[in-house]
């Protein structure tokens, strides 16, 4: 609908967008696979290391994704 309308800056917005979440799944899977291997391990592998699986991973992810969404919705002079 985009496309017919000729707003091709929205339609770049959007599909930069939808590219960045799909990187953001395909990453969030990585990790839980990750974190189900790490799991099967031996009890005894140190927490200092699991937490980057369980915490650190999925919290840089949302500052990613968020950074990257005020990146592609910044003004600019087309904007209303």
């Amino acid at each position: 609908m985009l496309q017919q309308q000729k707003q091709h800056e929205k339609l770049l917005m959007y599909k930069r967008l939808y590219a960045v979440l799909l990187l953001a799944i395909f990453l969030a899977i990585i990790d839980l696979l990750c974190q189900i291997y790490v799991a099967s391990w031996d009890a005894s592998f140190p927490w200092k290391n699991q937490w980057w699986l369980s915490d650190a991973v999925p919290h840089l992810l949302f500052l990613l994704v968020l950074a990257a969404m005020m990146f592609i919705w910044r003004p600019n002079h087309q904007s209303k």
